[in-house]
Order: structure tokens, then sequence, then C-alpha cells
């Protein structure tokens, strides 16, 4: 059974919107975007990190074109 994914930020009225999704191993979890519905693309699997990218306005945050065009 895939483990739930729990959409924590939308962005400018679901833009897109970033997830937290438990690893299946029960241990850990990965921070990714999710550009559409069906696509969840990994960021980092550190909320320390992925807080760091958020208030550096990293570009990797905004890394989802190629899901979307």
């Amino acid at each position: 059974m895939a483990a739930p994914l729990t959409v924590f930020v939308d962005y400018m009225l679901t833009s897109w919107e970033y997830g937290l999704l438990p690893a299946a191993s029960g241990t850990g979890y990965e921070i990714g975007i999710l550009p559409v519905r069906s696509v969840f693309k990994v960021i980092t699997t550190s909320l320390a990190t992925f807080l760091n990218l958020y208030l550096e306005d990293a570009p990797v945050r905004y890394d989802y074109n190629t899901y979307t065009s």
C-alpha cells in the first residue's frame, strides 16, 4: 500500500503544490513539488533543507516546467 501524500503548501491558487511523502520503509520522508496531480518531483528529504531553500527562494523549488508544458 502506498503511503499517503500530504500537501502542505499550495502556491497561487494551486499553480503548483509542495507535498510530503512518507518513505515506504516507514522511516524518513521526501518533500517535493507537484506541478500536476500525477507527478511528484523530489526536492529534498529534509524539512530543514526545504525551509532554507524556501527562505532563499532557491530556483530548485520552481523546477517543474518539464512536467507542465
